[in-house]
């Protein structure tokens, strides 16, 4: 994962820690 990839989704979710569930379906196009 990019760098900026990284910042981005942090500030999105403000932390640092993003479970996959939190992106699967929006990023991936996948059912948790």
């Amino acid at each position: 994962m990019k760098m900026n990839t990284t910042f981005l989704l942090m500030a999105e979710f403000e932390t640092s820690q993003i479970p996959l569930s939190a992106i699967a379906e929006r990023y991936l196009k996948m059912s948790p």
